[in-house]
């Protein structure tokens, strides 16, 4: 993965999109346009890169951050976050569930979210970013990232918001091999 989120750019009721895997827009957001950030945030890089950030902030001990790295992984989660979240805020996190999808280009899998989570800042309750979580096969039990996988294709279509982008697999890897 590349050291900053893939952005994804669009205006309300416009069609929002973007690359991932560490690739951003090569065009800036235009006036009227609000930019998203999609993160794979059940990556190993971005789970320790949590944890550190959690030890260098007290809110975790060091002795703490073994047990939370070797926890199984067995759900995809990305997040996304943007400087106005309103499509977001206006929606309830059912809503969420049935308009957002997760598809495998190689597999055609594609699944819903099994859980929608809503961040928000302790002292304002202001909406900060939204995590998807899904699972990594479907309710048939065939794997949404088929094997050599090209692209996951996660979407997001709400009211006044068309969000979707495409991760890469085989740009997501580190020493340890696949980060996805």
């Amino acid at each position: 993965m590349g050291s900053a989120p893939a952005g994804a750019a669009g205006t309300y009721g416009g069609g929002a999109r973007g690359s991932a895997g560490g690739d951003q827009d090569q065009a800036g957001p235009s006036q009227g346009q609000v930019t998203y950030y999609l993160r794979w945030n059940s990556s190993r890089t971005v789970r320790e890169a949590l944890v550190r950030d959690a030890i260098l902030s007290g809110k975790m001990k060091e002795s703490d951050a073994g047990k939370y790295l070797t926890a199984p992984v067995t759900d995809y989660e990305v997040l996304v976050a943007g400087s106005d979240m309103t499509p977001f805020q206006n929606s309830t996190p059912d809503e969420l569930k049935a308009k957002s999808s997760l598809r495998g280009e190689q597999s055609k899998v594609e699944v819903n979210p099994t859980n929608v989570n809503m961040v928000r800042t302790p002292e304002s309750s202001r909406l900060t970013a939204v995590v998807f979580t899904f699972l990594r096969k479907a309710s048939d039990g065939k794997d949404v990232a088929a094997p050599g996988e090209k692209g996951l294709r996660f979407e997001c279509k709400l009211k006044d918001l068309d969000l979707r982008t495409t991760f890469d697999p085989r740009k997501m890897a580190d020493q340890k091999g696949p980060d996805f």
